[in-house]
């Protein structure tokens, strides 16, 4: 019977990266580094690594990239892309946040988009005038109007 041994998951991880040097998408001076496995179905973007072993399973290729330059994300954080880019590995570009943070952050609202040419105080802008108009809508229409 011919026994398969799993190579070491940072071996697997490394050989299915490549540094993007052509995107602008830098954090602090540090490029993406661009996960080219697989990814999940459902996952927006996001790669799969298996787990390995009689265990199977999958892992998030750029948290394993985390946790082997940090260690563990610890208990009520989750990793956000400070780049946008679900397909980074950077740990240089991973931030460990609650989840209010990230949501409020990046593609899920709140924050700049990818792609976004609106800067984040146009942004603003434009949602105060929202605010504006719609507590004008809120006025009764029988509401007196006094002038000057």
């Amino acid at each position: 019977m011919r026994v398969y041994m799993r190579r070491p998951i940072r071996e697997r991880l490394l050989e299915r990266l490549v540094v993007d040097l052509h995107t602008p998408s830098l954090v602090d001076g540090a490029p993406c580094w661009i996960w080219t496995g697989g990814k999940r179905q459902r996952g927006r973007g996001y790669g799969s690594i298996g787990r390995g072993g009689k265990a199977g399973g999958s892992l998030y290729p750029h948290i394993v990239a985390y946790e082997l330059q940090f260690g563990p994300v610890r208990e009520g954080l989750e990793l956000d892309h400070r780049c946008q880019n679900p397909a980074c590995c950077n740990p240089a570009h991973l931030e460990a946040v609650t989840k209010a943070v990230n949501l409020g952050r990046g593609r899920h609202g709140g924050g700049r988009p990818v792609g976004s040419k609106l800067a984040p105080a146009t942004i603003e802008k434009i949602r105060q005038a929202a605010l504006v108009r719609e507590a004008a809508r809120r006025v009764p229409w029988s509401a007196e109007v006094r002038q000057g």
